[in-house]
């Protein structure tokens, strides 16, 4: 009996923009989910892109538009009270 070498599963790894730029340009970690999460389900409900990028998936996307520093965030210096 001969055992059927099967081909590894190809990994998507978001390699452009690096995450260390992103988290530069969002400030932190939560800020950066916030916001290309927030772009994503612009895109998804058929918002306009942004960038030109070689993907049509909404969380890329939105990531490239965050790299390309199209999407800003604007912190707001007041908290709850």
């Amino acid at each position: 009996m001969r055992v059927s070498e099967s081909k590894p599963e190809k990994i998507a790894i978001m390699m452009e923009p690096p995450i260390g730029v992103l988290l530069i340009i969002a400030g932190s970690q939560y800020a950066l989910a916030m916001i290309v999460a927030k772009r994503a389900r612009e895109l998804a409900s058929g918002d306009g892109v942004l960038c030109d990028c070689d993907t049509d998936k909404p969380v890329s996307v939105a990531a490239f538009e965050v790299g390309e520093k199209m999407i800003m965030h604007i912190p707001v210096k007041s908290g709850i009270k």
